[in-house]
Parts: structure tokens; sequence; C-alpha cells
């Protein structure tokens, strides 16, 4: 146990197997299940977001040897209730389609149960050895899952207005490039997608993509990595992926308003700092993101929503990646300028140093907590090692939190100076205009 962070050291292994996929081993006692993680990165690119968004859905449904759900749920039922989930996700400049295993621990069950190598055989067959009837997928799990997508991309728009004008305002942020796109693809291009376009993208993932695996649990090192590569011995292509450049201020932040029918308006502001993931900076502007709006002891929280009155919720977040920080507030519209006065008060407030003793150990004591939590669940040990290795940092879990108790004031003023508004971007609720649409008839 780390005394001070209060962090179990469990430490991080990294190896390579013979076919050259990178291994990130997590051992560690607590828990009472195995993870296993498959992550396939590739550089993010528009063209190839929306036929990776309906992969891992459709190679999920059936394998060559499991050629049906009800063969897949079936074996994990002999597994002792193992259980796969699939996930796809945006990281700056790099996509990541990640293949997840839960095993139960073996130490729970009787001696002669064997599930690791069974359940690894399981997961490297849907992805490796998929069900292609006639030499393609199945008309009909494709069409079952495009629609299951297509109906989770419309109901973005129509019932999660926050969400979509986040999206919106990235559509601004990052006209023209791949990330603007959300991650689970484009509704239009979804649409198009034929099954054949889908075989082609899956053969040119096979390809490109860069394995990582990572596993979390309790386990023996040189046992695991052996099972590891009879399992998986694909040949991994290198990853080539680049770290994003941040966006930088601009001279003059844009104001956009759009309406969309409905009851509540949102606000969503971009505040770019030019800060690189490596910078000395990058740390203290995560406690400039709690100190301003990240967590229910905010200022944003208290003097937006409590105090004033204008938000049904407000909060913060900072994408460390782009070193841009996003405050999202649901208002209503006539109360959005007065909002983002607010707004911009509260940040001058920090970018002069008038921050209470009170509000800043609270907010240390919150990221704290945040990180101990991290540290009590596999999916997130497992994922902060994919995205300290994405980011191509070398910091522990309890490193970075060593790190983050040394943050001075003076650092988090100098990186709050940072921070200058980028967009201003406004979804309006514009019942005015459905009211007199519907006198018109």
């Amino acid at each position: 146990m780390n005394a001070v962070q209060g962090i179990p050291a469990a430490r991080l292994e990294r190896h390579y197997l013979p076919s050259g996929t990178k291994v990130l081993l997590l051992p560690d006692e607590r828990f009472a299940s195995l993870q296993i993680r498959l992550w396939f990165d590739s550089p993010l690119e528009s063209r190839m977001i929306t036929p990776a968004a309906l992969l891992p859905r459709i190679l999920k449904r059936g394998s060559a040897v499991n050629p049906s759900q009800q063969e897949i749920v079936i074996a994990l039922e002999e597994l002792w209730g193992a259980d796969i989930n699939t996930r796809v996700s945006k990281y700056g400049t790099t996509h990541t389609s990640a293949y997840d295993l839960d095993l139960v621990d073996p130490r729970f069950l009787p001696d002669e149960v064997a599930l690791l190598r069974p359940g690894m055989r399981l997961l490297a067959e849907l992805v490796y050895d998929p069900f292609l009837p006639d030499g393609g997928f199945s008309p009909s799990f494709f069409r079952e899952e495009q629609q299951i997508l297509l109906s989770t991309l419309e109901r973005i728009k129509t019932h999660q207005r926050s969400a979509y004008a986040h999206l919106r305002c990235l559509a601004s942020l990052f006209q023209g490039e791949a990330f603007a796109i959300h991650h689970l693809g484009i509704p239009e291009e979804l649409r198009e997608l034929e099954p054949t376009g889908l075989l082609s993208y899956y053969r040119s993932f096979r390809q490109s993509a860069a394995l990582s695996i990572g596993v979390c649990g309790a386990f023996d090192s040189l046992s695991m990595l052996e099972n590891l590569s009879e399992c998986f011995p694909q040949v991994s292509p290198p990853p080539a992926l680049t770290s994003p450049v941040p966006v930088e201020s601009v001279a003059s932040p844009s104001q956009i308003r759009e309406e969309l029918p409905g009851e509540q308006s949102h606000l969503v502001m971009a505040f770019s700092s030019g800060l690189a993931y490596s910078h000395e900076l990058s740390l203290p502007l995560s406690v400039v993101n709690g100190l301003w709006g990240a967590y229910a002891h905010s200022r944003l929280f208290r003097y937006l929503r409590e105090e004033a009155g204008l938000a049904y919720a407000v909060y913060s977040q900072l994408d460390r990646q782009w070193g841009v920080l996003f405050v999202t507030a649901s208002i209503s519209a006539e109360d959005a300028p007065q909002a983002e006065e607010i707004i911009l008060d509260h940040l001058a407030s920090l970018k002069r140093g008038e921050i209470t003793e009170e509000e800043w150990q609270m907010t240390l004591a919150t990221l704290r907590d945040t990180y101990l939590q991290m540290s009590d669940e596999p999916y997130s040990l497992l994922s902060f090692a994919h995205y300290s290795q994405l980011s191509r940092s070398s910091l522990s879990l309890p490193e970075v939190m060593a790190a983050l108790q040394k943050v001075t004031k003076e650092q988090v003023i100098a990186a709050a100076n940072c921070l200058q508004l980028h967009i201003s971007y406004l979804l309006a609720g514009n019942e005015d205009s459905i009211a007199e649409g519907a006198s018109n008839e």
C-alpha cells in the first residue's frame, strides 16, 4: 500500500508477445474477477468512424465456431457466467475499438474448472474468425445492428439535447477534422453502409489496427503471457499513431446560436489553452477544472445554479489531449448572456488567484478520491494504463497522485491564465417558432 496516496501500488508490467503485440499486465489479488481487454488502435480518420462503430456489434453476434447469438450466450454461461462487451472511443487523434472479457477469478472455483484459455479462445474467435455465411456478414445481423445503432444516433438529437449541443460545439471547434464526428458515426453514412462495405473495412482493420492487450486480476504473469501467446498469435502491426496538437487560442471567439424545438436550451463554451498533455501545466489545468465546474462544490454549481438559479445543470470537463476545457449549462435561452457573464467572471477570478483554502482543499480531495475510486475498479485501471500509453506517459496511478499533491496555487493560476474563450455555442429551444407555426395552421 502506498502510504501517502492510499493507493495499492500494483505494478504495471509491460511485455511483448512474439507476434509483436504489446501486453499490459496488472496483477492484483484484490479483485474477484479477471478482466482481459483487447485494444485495437488506429489513426482517427473521418471515413472509418461509422463502419468502426458498427463492426464490433456485428462481430459480437457470432463466430464461425458459434454462429449465433444464442450459441455465444451458451458458451459464456458454460464459462461460469463470463461476459463479453465491446466499445469504441476517440482519444485525441486515435480511434480505439475495445473488446472486453470478464471471467470469474479461478481461485473461487473448483480446481478442475478451466476458464482462461476457453474464454480467450472465445474472444479471439469473435474478432479473428467471424461468422461469414456465403463469404460476407450475415444480412440479417447487419440490418438489425445497423438499425439499433441508427436509432441510438438519432436519439442524441431528439432526446439528449445536452450531448447534441456538445457535439455541435465540437463540430465548430474541430471543423473539417475527424474528432468533430460522434464516436458512433454519422447517421447518413450509416444508412448508406452495406455488408460488403463493412467487410472491406473489417479486412483493412485486421491489417492496420495495432493490437494491445491488458489483463487485470489475480494471475501469474509468465503463465498469462503463455496463454496470450497461444490464443492471440496474430501478428500485430506497429502503431502508426500521432499526438494531437493542442488547440490554440483565437483572437476573436465565435458566437454561435442554433435553434431546435424543445423546452430547454443548452450553452456550451469551449476554452482553449494551447497546453499539450505533456506540458507541466496540464495537470494543474485539471485542478482549474475542479475549482471551476467539475464537481458539486465547484464554483459554477454553487453560483450559477444554486445562487443565481440560472441553470438546471452546469458542469465543466477537460480534454487534456487537446488542452480544451468545456463548460456546459442547461438554461433558458433568455438567460444565456447572464450565464455566460457569470462563467467568465469566475474564470477571471481564478486567473487573479482568488482561491479560498477551503475550495482548494476540497478540490484536491475530490481529485484524490477520483483516483482512489479508479484504483478499486479493474476497468478503470486498464483504461488508465491504455490512455497513459496513448498519451506517451510513463506515470503510474500512484505517481500521478503524488504529482497532484505537489501542484501549487501558482501553477493553477498560470494554467487558468492559459484559458481563452474559443467558442460560445447556444442550442436554443425555439418554443416561439413552434407556437407561431401552430397558430398559422
